[in-house]
């Protein structure tokens, strides 16, 4: 360890708050549902006169650590005062050995996430706790270079704020060229569909029993009109029927799902680097190439507004699941222009798709960078030189 690093634990350097009754004037109220996977920055919240039960108060600059299911990696630092969900963890620091922004930092890293993800208890909704937590192994540099540490990833979170902005206008964009379809006559999917063909009913196999040859993809592998040919589980090493494999140009179509994911469609780009199986959850769509392109089915009904009239056609008592049968998509209204009209619509929403794709791309680097190098800083592997101060100071000016 090098020179001035402390070696301790979190027990030991903090502490957390207790849930308790709302009796104070705050008005924010922190849910899970309101912080992001792997963002520190908290930016929706709720009002606390929709919760009566107990919470936990927090302050501006706590850490807010969720320790239900951890590996979401759930954590933000709230610049203001408000109360949360007894399902985090609110910490603050104990000495001033340790900044509050350090703390955030330690919290945020991958190596307390594995911490506590190894340690949770319960099957379908593993939890961590305060005591596990506290044994979480960290290293204290002196306070200059945790300002350091904590200035210099922050700096990085403003470049990935910047680069999720232009993500979320390049959506926005690609939302509205798809919602504008060109004119044309009004009709029904089962008059442009040859046949909907199912998937197989079958179960994913662990790793141990299959070797990897071949996989079946999950429902969230088709979403938003983008095929994610990685998002797959296991599958025992069997033949099954060719119609059940993915193909390149497939169209593709989740039939059960959750209300916000059922009915997404996306069109298979390239042949799959191993069989890709499909599962009883989502449908192959094979369409009359003579009246529709398939890449313009797909962008119409990923819009907003063809989202809208799918989602309408399914049904189910779940707030949590719902499916569409066939007949019911095979009545949803869809305007049908020319080809050539269809092409100019699709040369359109794939340029934007391209620029949304790319700032997707950028963005997920810039995370992997981030969770690199605070591993890196965290650890003392690498050193902020003080001559940083200097720099910061020249920018400043």
């Amino acid at each position: 360890m090098r020179e001035g690093w402390q070696q301790t634990t979190l027990g030991a350097v903090t502490t957390t708050a207790a849930p308790s009754k709302p009796t104070d004037d705050v008005t924010r109220y922190v849910g899970l549902e309101h912080i992001d996977p792997g963002s520190p920055r908290l930016t929706r919240w709720d009002s606390t006169s929709s919760y009566t039960s107990s919470s936990t108060p927090f302050r501006a600059g706590d850490v807010l650590f969720s320790k239900l299911r951890p590996y979401l990696r759930k954590v933000a630092v709230p610049h203001f005062e408000g109360r949360c969900t007894t399902e985090a963890l609110v910490y603050r620091p104990t000495t001033e050995r340790l900044s509050r922004e350090y703390l955030g930092l330690l919290l945020q890293s991958r190596e307390a996430i594995a911490h506590a993800d190894r340690s949770s208890a319960g099957s379908r909704m593993p939890r961590t706790s305060t005591k596990i937590m506290a044994t979480f192994p960290i290293a204290l540099p002196p306070l200059d270079e945790q300002r350091r540490i904590v200035d210099l990833i922050d700096a990085l979170d403003d470049t990935i704020a910047a680069t999720e902005r232009s993500t979320q206008r390049s959506a926005a964009l690609l939302d509205g060229l798809r919602n504008l379809t060109p004119t044309g006559d009004e009709v029904t999917v089962g008059e442009v569909v040859e046949q909907i063909v199912n998937g197989i009913t079958t179960s994913a196999s662990d790793q141990a029993s299959g070797t990897g040859a071949q996989a079946i993809i999950k429902a969230s592998a088709v979403q938003a009109g983008q095929f994610s040919p990685h998002e797959t589980k296991w599958a025992a090493d069997e033949v099954y029927d060719e119609r059940y494999y993915v193909r390149e140009g497939d169209v593709l179509m989740t039939r059960i799902n959750t209300p916000e994911r059922v009915g997404q469609l996306a069109r298979v780009e390239s042949t799959p680097s191993r069989p890709l199986i499909r599962p009883d959850l989502v449908w192959r769509i094979d369409l009359r190439p003579d009246r529709i392109l398939p890449d313009y089915f797909v962008h119409a009904f990923s819009g907003s507004s063809g989202r809208r009239r799918v989602s309408a056609a399914a049904s189910g008592t779940s707030r949590s699941m719902q499916q569409i049968s066939k007949g019911r998509f095979s009545r949803v209204a869809l305007v049908l222009p020319s080809l050539p009209q269809q092409e100019a619509y699709v040369a359109r929403c794939e340029a934007a798709r391209r620029v949304l794709k790319e700032h997707e791309t950028a963005s997920a680097g810039l995370r992997v960078c981030r969770s690199n190098l605070l591993t890196a800083l965290l650890s003392g592997e690498h050193e902020i030189p003080e001559s940083y101060d200097e720099l910061t100071k020249e920018s400043a000016a």
